[in-house]
């Protein structure tokens, strides 16, 4: 067995470089060498940007160089047997390749009930809180319990805590994970994190508000103009007038934004006869 070669790296060092390089010299040393050599990487995303690494590596070097050729050549005719993929599926292909002994249909297929298990899993955490070793969980879960009440939303903070939970799941989680490792587990960092992405979401929030202010006083103003040019026409008191005040009415009641509102009076306008016929009021 030759020497085993570890390479541990933080995000952005160049893993991926260093792996590619090493899989280029494996490959060099006989024809259809990729048959015979398995790289296993965490997520769908590394896989292809791996894969087309070496495949971009290989077609530089093969202009200059007919034996890099003759190895590109020999992948991209053969491209599934280039044996680049996810952990998850080379133990599935590896599954299902024993699958009469191990007692399984060739043709099974794996469903993962992720939502039973994370339900499982919130339960076990909020059931053993009172452990000291989860101390600092308990004071973040209390935490995020204040701020959903403090925000209106109630004491209740499981759905927040399923719907964090569920990131997990993701590829770009898993991404995540693999490229911080060591960063997810320091708790004092995490706070640290938290505290300046809540910073962001409050200033962001403060901007949002300040512009809809503002705009908001514009169109009302909009709206006060309309409506004082609707009442000062004469014609508004004819024929039954009280209808296009109770439509117009509705406007509000149904908590629709001044746009929609003001959308409302200009359609009143047009639907009427006698505004077509006294045509005052949005010249």
């Amino acid at each position: 067995m030759g020497q085993l070669k570890l390479i541990k790296a933080s995000a952005g060092s160049g893993k991926t470089y260093t792996l590619t390089n090493e899989y280029l010299e494996l490959l060099s040393k006989k024809e259809r060498a990729y048959r015979n050599i398995l790289a296993v990487t965490f997520t769908n995303k590394a896989t292809e940007e791996m894969k087309r690494r070496v495949v971009e590596r290989l077609y530089a070097k093969s202009q200059t160089d007919p034996e890099s050729a003759k190895r590109l050549s020999e992948i991209l005719h053969d491209y599934s047997a280039f044996a680049i993929s996810t952990i998850d599926r080379f133990f599935q292909q590896t599954m299902r390749a024993f699958a009469r002994e191990i007692g399984k249909n060739g043709a099974y297929s794996v469903e993962l009930d992720t939502a039973m298990v994370l339900q499982e899993a919130i339960d076990n955490m909020i059931y053993n809180l009172d452990k000291e070793e989860n101390r600092y969980l308990l004071e973040w879960l209390t935490a995020i319990g204040t701020e959903s009440v403090e925000s209106g939303e109630g004491w209740n903070f499981r759905n927040k805590l399923e719907e964090l939970a569920n990131e997990i799941f993701k590829e770009s989680f898993k991404q995540v994970a693999g490229n911080h490792e060591g960063f997810l587990i320091d708790k004092e960092q995490i706070d640290i994190l938290r505290g300046e992405l809540i910073t962001i979401k409050n200033d962001f929030e403060g901007k949002l508000k300040a512009i809809a202010k503002s705009q908001n006083r514009s169109i009302s103003q909009e709206v006060i103009s309309i409506l004082e040019k609707y009442l000062s026409n004469p014609a508004v008191y004819k024929n039954n007038p009280t209808k296009e005040f109770i439509a117009l009415s509705g406007a509000w009641e149904d908590e629709r934004s001044a746009d929609e509102i003001i959308d409302s009076i200009k359609r009143s306008r047009k639907n009427s006869e006698r505004f077509k016929k006294e045509n005052v009021l949005f010249d």
